[in-house]
């Protein structure tokens, strides 16, 4: 799980793991038998840049050259910014920001030891919403099963389309929930005690 396809970007998560790590330990694996490898990687974390994007492919390419030839699976989710953690302030990207990361990854790892996996852009989106949301998202829940949404953590059952209509009904904004947040304004989340205080959690965030 290298996270993030360069050092600076992984700094910036507190993820101390280097290329040359990676390596390694891809070449250990390699040498035990194993064919296959899987790399974890996020995409629309804080400070992320295009080498950053570059970066993943570039190491993914590595790892295969390391095993010559053998399998390596590329798996993508898009980062969403959690509560009670330093980055419960930043900003998640949008759909479409997601949708064009995913399709400049999968345009820079064509190759057939390399396969591409990620998560759906639209049930992150969701994800996010009920992440950073407040107390109106419980009529949502319940606006989008009105409407038929029923086992949306199946892909072949998930219809976006219900929600996007529940979403509309009640007029909620996604970008008002997806949004950077400044570290003075009050959270949905504020009411809940997890132990961990705001100021270490303000202290980790500008460390980063």
């Amino acid at each position: 799980a290298p996270e993030a396809g360069t050092r600076r970007l992984r700094e910036i998560i507190n993820k101390g793991n280097t290329e040359e790590d990676l390596i390694a330990t891809a070449r250990r694996v390699y040498e035990g038998g194993w064919k296959a490898i899987k790399l974890y990687f996020m995409i629309g974390l804080p400070g992320e840049q295009e080498e950053d994007l570059e970066g993943i492919a570039d190491l993914a390419h590595r790892v295969m050259k390391e095993g010559r030839g053998r399998q390596v699976t590329l798996g993508l989710s898009t980062l969403v910014p959690k509560p009670h953690t330093p980055f419960q302030w930043v900003r998640q990207i949008s759909l479409e920001e997601t949708l064009e990361k995913q399709g400049h990854l999968k345009r820079r790892v064509k190759n057939r030891n390399i396969s591409f996996k990620w998560h759906d852009a639209r049930m992150s989106l969701l994800e996010g919403i009920f992440s950073r949301g407040d107390e109106r998202l419980a009529d949502l829940v319940e606006g989008a099963w009105r409407l038929g949404a029923r086992f949306d953590g199946w892909s072949d059952r998930f219809r976006f389309e219900l929600w996007e209509e529940a979403l509309g009904e009640r007029g909620i904004r996604l970008e008002e929930h997806l949004r950077e947040r400044t570290p003075g304004e009050p959270l949905p989340w504020d009411l809940v005690d997890t132990g961990l205080d705001r100021d270490f959690l303000l202290d980790e965030y500008e460390k980063s």
